[in-house]
Formats: structure tokens, sequence, C-alpha cells
């Protein structure tokens, strides 16, 4: 769950017992039991990642087929100024914790590809006129290569976020689908 104040309206959704849907509709059901295996606010994970998270080397692995839209062509390869400008618009949608406009020209000169493993996908949807989309699976290894005060902390913030948002094009579609981990090397 990444919006906080939409919380306490899922899990009264989500109470045993509660009905889903009429008798009368193709698909209903009933809550039996509801276990919440893990929660966060913004606000945890920024402090979480303020006092633990350190390393300056990361790995996102990309699971389901990745592209990113820039103006009317898609770009399958995950370039880190692209990926984290996607993150930090999500994030800033939903919380108000804003890392400023600075973060992505910051991002742009420190965050290097040091090596990659990918492939190309081409990705088709019902309907799409024209060719299929780009893509890319795979993994990625970045570098955070340009010190900075808050601004690798913030860096590292959005990596972890991505894998509860995803990145880049059509994430709602199932693209984008990433883990990221890996943190490792000094602060």
């Amino acid at each position: 769950m990444l919006d906080d104040a939409l919380l306490d309206t899922l899990l009264e959704a989500l109470a045993p017992e509660t009905d889903l849907g009429q008798s009368g509709d193709s698909l209903c059901g009933v809550i039996s039991e509801v276990h919440i295996s893990a929660q966060e606010s913004y606000a945890a994970m920024y402090c979480r990642h303020a006092e633990a998270v350190s390393g300056r080397h990361f790995t996102m692995q990309f699971l389901t087929p990745t592209t990113f839209r820039t103006t009317e062509l898609d770009m399958p390869f995950p370039v880190p100024k692209t990926v984290f400008f996607g993150l930090q618009r999500r994030w800033e949608t939903l919380c108000d914790l804003h890392f400023g406009e600075s973060l992505n020209d910051w991002v742009g000169r420190a965050v290097r590809v040091q090596d990659f493993r990918l492939r190309s996908r081409s990705v088709h949807f019902k309907g799409m006129r024209g060719a299929a989309m780009t893509a890319c699976t795979g993994e990625v290894d970045y570098l955070l290569n340009y010190p900075g005060s808050v601004e690798p902390m913030f860096v590292r913030l959005l990596a972890d976020y991505a894998n509860y948002a995803g990145v880049g094009y059509k994430t709602a579609y199932g693209l984008g689908h990433v883990e990221v981990g890996g943190w490792h090397g000094p602060s």
C-alpha cells in the first residue's frame, strides 16, 4: 500500500465477513481472513533509508519488459536519468516529501551504468496501432559515482521505491516490474 490515506479504507473493505459484489454478479466473494505481511509509510521508508541503507553499487533487475517513453519513441535502455526521473515523479505525486528539480540533474552527472545484461523484447497490446513497443529485460548494475550531501540517500530511497512502483512506461499493464538490491561498497 503506497498511499497512507487509503489504508483505512482498504482495511475496512478487507474486514473478515465482508461481502464483495452482489449475488447476481459474475464475480463476487467473501473475505474470510486478512493477513498484513508488510506495511510501511513513506515517512518510515524515508527514515529507514536515512539511517540504514548505504553503499554506492546496486543492481536493478528488470523482471518484465521495460521501456521508457521519450517524446514519441520507446527507449528500451534504462538510462539512470530516465529511470530516476520517473520514480521521482511517482513518489512526489503520492508523498509530501519532494526532492526538487536538482535531483535529476545530479542523477544525470552522478549515477552511471557500470555493467548490464539486457535482452530486447517486443511488446504487443491488443488494439495497439503501429509497431510493437521495444523493451528490455535483464539486469543493470549502477554506481553512484559522485559525492553529494543528501542526493545519494534520495537515490537509494527511490531505487528501493522501484520495488513497489515499477519503472518506465505502462507499469499499470505489467511492464517495468523490477527488483532492486545488492547495495554494496562504501557510502
